[in-house]
């Protein structure tokens, strides 16, 4: 896994320099309004795309430098806080296309075992075991939109009560917190997080590891 992280770090880099394209974070308008505008660009034959659907106010958006800068305009007249990721490639988008074969390739040597539990596609925001659909799904999240508040609504309904992040940082768990308070989210970034973590489980027979 850490092996494919790497070789996906450096396509992502490679197309970052090859490409006049990057990401930007919208937000401060409903996440509908803002697809729609972006949507009308995109059928005019521009080059840029709903890259995530993060929560009821954020979306992501990537594509070419140029179009992406029309669309920010017209988003930024629609009372939209505008944030470039800069030096990004241009994620879950279709300009991650060409850059899908080496990924591929990388995966095709990989022995591949069923799964322990099952995984979440942000593709589709479902849960899946097939191991022939590993491949298709990582390609896929190259070049299609992050289905995230899909993701944690089927959590929601599923009845799911805690999140834990395991990352350097608490941008989704923050994220979580706005959109789904029912669930209580935790990050192991945090200090006194993890601890909390680590206290369930020694002292929780729900969060024992057998369960």
């Amino acid at each position: 896994a850490v092996k494919l992280i790497g070789i996906r770090a450096e396509i992502a880099d490679k197309a970052a320099k090859e490409t006049n394209a990057g990401m930007s974070i919208i937000e401060n308008i409903t996440s509908d309004a803002a697809a729609k505008i972006v949507n009308v660009f995109s059928s005019q034959g521009k080059k840029v795309y709903v890259s995530s659907l993060t929560s009821g106010n954020q979306i992501a958006i990537s594509g070419d430098l140029n179009d992406m800068k029309e669309c920010e305009d017209k988003l930024f007249e629609a009372g939209a806080t505008i944030t470039p990721l800069l030096g990004s490639a241009p994620f879950h988008s279709e300009l991650m296309r060409p850059y899908t074969e080496e990924l591929l390739a990388a995966l095709s040597e990989i022995k591949l075992r069923p799964f322990r539990y099952p995984v979440l596609s942000n593709v589709t925001g479902r849960p899946y075991r097939d191991l022939a659909a590993i491949p298709e799904n990582l390609i896929s999240h190259f070049t299609d939109t992050v289905l995230w508040t899909d993701t944690m609504d089927y959590l929601d309904d599923k009845g799911i009560s805690l999140a834990i992040e395991m990352a350097p940082k608490n941008l989704l768990t923050n994220i979580v917190k706005k959109d789904h308070e029912e669930i209580k989210a935790i990050c192991l970034c945090n200090n006194a997080e993890r601890e909390e973590i680590f206290d369930l489980y020694k002292n929780t027979e729900m969060y024992s590891k057998h369960i």
